[in-house]
């Protein structure tokens, strides 16, 4: 039984497609179209996902790579004759069983204030708030390397770099980061969906963008995966729409997008849960270059795309029920806490908090007053933030969002895949990479051109006002004047990448 069904969103005021601009939209081909939606709504959606993280990740948490490091810390959980004991030790590296996870305590949310998978996410937001939505890899990266917060892995590494004095974004290319395949950006990327409700192609283009802080290709990849399903989730009648729509802004030869393939074909195909895990554990569940633990010579396994993987297990074979979702894609292993609370903030985005405070199991004990570690922030205050974001990017593009009114929310036409990038597996030369861009008022004509041994596969633009389309050469028109950040990308065949940022001043 479900615990909410998906019958109940059928009442919720879902956007209304209104018209389509006639606004210049440059690369924007099929122009634009727009939703409504009430405030009251999207902060709902908001509240909703990040209450969705807040329990996701305090139930997995007793089950994070608990055998080795935290197992001590739940002695309630796991005991024998009264004895506390590390029962997980022998599920180390691999699937937990249903019946051993721990049961859920209402008590448990207020651990999501202290937990490095929520207030990970406010520098960037404080950035973002302070330069605008559209803030470069300077401004996300001083913000970042500015945290007190302790780290482990990619994240790490990142700010490492960064404060080093290796900037954005080869503070997380492979190159500098030899753990920029982990999980890190992924559990992270939340915001990035809420404050695009309802706007895959730019809570894509965000994503991308941020995710090179500290991570690269399939890295950057579930941070993408993320935050175009909870931008879905805004508007989309199914879970199984917005599982959909996170596959589809990866392109198809990259190993995550393998990886989603591989769940989705096994899940339609009727097998069931445990037989589908098996398999993602027998061709995948050794491939992870995270330095600390890599390949087979340890069982643990931080990589994005396998992880990524078990949070689309649970979506999947939860059928939209909360609970079963995050206990499928706790009890899949790994970074066991990280992945069922993905899995939660995209289900709370979907049924939004309102859903969520009606049934008692979940927020009954949950203390609003309470501050994110780290941060000067309560609950509402981060939603607050959350929304502000959210607002800046529909009035960036175009749309309105009055406070405490009905937003116009725009919708762009076209579904862009982020390029293809991938770390190489042996060393490789990336392409040498030339750019161009003429500037001729509001429009701009971009031009680029590239040389690699490997061959080039594709070409992709950052126009720096959340937009962005795949090509060598395109014209764009911005809707603002002001100073912009361009970004040209290609790839080689192989998926090993380089850029050029060129900064424009538009005028009328």
């Amino acid at each position: 039984m479900r615990v909410f069904p998906i019958a109940l969103i059928a009442g919720v005021l879902f956007g209304v497609i209104c018209g389509v601009s006639d606004e210049p939209q440059g690369s924007m081909s099929g122009g634009v179209s727009f939703i409504t939606m009430d405030e009251v709504e999207v902060r709902d959606r908001i509240e909703g996902a990040w209450l969705g993280q807040m329990i996701g990740v305090t139930w997995g948490f007793p089950t994070e790579f608990y055998a080795r490091y935290i197992w001590e810390l739940f002695p309630e959980f796991h005991q024998v004759d009264g004895v506390p004991l590390c029962l997980y030790a022998e599920y180390e590296g691999g699937p937990i069983p249903l019946d051993e996870l721990p049961e859920w305590d209402p008590e448990m949310i207020n651990g999501g204030y202290t937990q490095d998978d929520l207030y990970v996410e406010v520098p960037f937001m404080e950035a973002m708030a302070e330069h605008g939505v559209n803030a470069g890899w300077r401004e996300l990266g001083d913000a970042f390397a500015a945290s007190e917060f302790p780290l482990w892995h990619a994240n790490k590494v990142g700010r490492d770099n960064l404060r080093a004095g290796i900037a954005a974004p080869m503070s997380g290319h492979y190159s500098n980061n030899p753990e920029a395949d982990d999980i890190d950006w992924q559990i992270e990327a939340d915001f990035v969906g809420l404050m695009n409700p309802g706007q895959p192609h730019s809570a894509a283009e965000t994503s991308f963008r941020v995710g090179h802080v500290m991570n690269y290709g399939d890295g950057v990849y579930g941070g993408v995966f993320v935050a175009t399903m909870i931008s879905t989730a805004f508007t989309a009648e199914s879970i199984r729409e917005v599982c959909e729509a996170g596959r589809r802004a990866l392109p198809e030869q990259s190993q995550y997008r393998i990886v989603l393939d591989e769940v989705f074909d096994a899940y339609d195909s009727g097998e069931d849960y445990e037989d589908n895990l098996a398999a993602l554990y027998d061709k995948w569940g050794t491939v992870d270059r995270c330095e600390e633990w890599a390949g087979d010579s340890d069982p643990l396994n931080i990589d994005a795309k396998l992880n990524g993987a078990f949070i689309l297990l649970g979506l999947l074979y939860g059928e939209g029920d909360i609970a079963a979702t995050m206990r499928y894609s706790m009890a899949a292993g790994q970074d066991s806490d990280c992945n069922p609370s993905n899995a939660g903030s995209v289900l709370g985005a979907f049924y939004g908090a309102e859903a969520l405070a009606n049934d008692p199991r979940w927020l009954s004990a949950l203390d609003r007053e309470r501050v994110f570690d780290t941060t000067p922030y309560t609950l509402g205050e981060l939603i607050d933030l959350n929304v502000d974001l959210a607002r800046g990017v529909v009035e960036l593009k175009g749309g309105s969002a009055p406070e405490g009114g009905v937003w116009q929310i725009p919708v762009v036409q076209r579904e862009d895949i982020v390029i293809f990038e991938q770390w190489p597996i042996e060393e490789n030369e990336p392409p040498v990479l030339n750019a161009s861009v003429e500037v001729d008022g509001r429009r701009i004509r971009v031009s680029a051109g590239a040389t690699d041994e490997d061959g080039i596969a594709a070409f992709q633009w950052f126009f720096g006002d959340l937009t962005y389309a795949t090509g060598a050469e395109q014209v764009h028109t911005y809707r603002e004047t002001g100073r912009y950040e361009v970004v040209a990308y290609v790839s080689d065949a192989i998926g090993n990448t380089s850029f050029e940022v060129i900064t424009v001043t538009i005028h009328d």
